[in-house]
């Protein structure tokens, strides 16, 4: 993997996109240790000792060469959702490990470093899917003024909304769903737990979905 980040920052260097390597080799090392949460371009600026444009423009190139990609903020409104913090995620877990230099420690589950590898790959896998079976859906994510989250918002064409947390774990308790419980009258849509467990059930009027089942669900071609 570290070959693969070596590539990439050649790659790049290649084709010129940026004049010095140094100052987006110190990106990308900020990048990995805040993939998958909300982009603050003067906050990463500041921690790579390069501007706020700089970072901005450096993100651009990452998802131009299709090493990460944006979730945008959620509103109904087209032109509000526009003006809110995206979140960015790297392509590959594996690249995101790497960044982290991560690749030689395991994975062990109930850990939050396995929460956040598995909240990557569940996100990275549906918007794989949507790209190569052009199902026209949209995704987001849901934040409020009072800091509940709402990990993926994906909206189908001609299906309600589907509001999603993605927990690791194996088994779901009431706590751990007190988010969409709070914002579950205010949602106008479906509201599913993609997680661990081995079996699908209702728990506190919430959908609990075995992540496997809600992938084929979402992608009824790939069962």
């Amino acid at each position: 993997m570290s070959d693969r980040i070596n590539y990439l920052r050649e790659e790049i260097q290649i084709e010129q996109i940026v004049r010095t390597i140094e100052p987006f080799r110190m990106f990308l090392d900020v990048v990995g240790q805040m993939s998958g949460e909300r982009i603050n371009a003067a906050k990463i600026g500041r921690e790579a000792g390069i501007s706020p444009k700089s970072a901005e423009r450096y993100f651009e190139i990452l998802v131009d060469t299709l090493i990460g990609f944006q979730l945008p903020g959620y509103h109904r409104s087209i032109r509000k959702r526009q003006i809110q913090h995206p979140k960015f995620y790297l392509f590959e877990i594996g690249v995101y490990r790497a960044l982290r230099r991560e690749l030689s420690v395991s994975l062990e589950p109930h850990t939050k470093a396995f929460g956040i590898a598995f909240e990557h790959f569940i996100v990275q896998q549906i918007i794989a899917l949507n790209d190569y079976l052009e199902t026209g859906y949209r995704f987001s994510y849901l934040r409020t003024k009072d800091e509940v989250e709402v990990d993926l918002v994906i909206e189908r064409p001609g299906q309600p909304t589907i509001f999603s947390e993605i927990k690791s774990a194996d088994r779901i308790e009431s706590v751990d769903l007190h988010g969409l419980k709070r914002l579950r009258r205010d949602l106008d849509g479906e509201t599913w737990i993609l997680c661990g467990e081995s079996r699908e059930r209702m728990l506190d009027g919430l959908r609990v979905v075995p992540w496997r089942q809600a992938i084929d669900e979402l992608f009824p071609i790939t069962a």
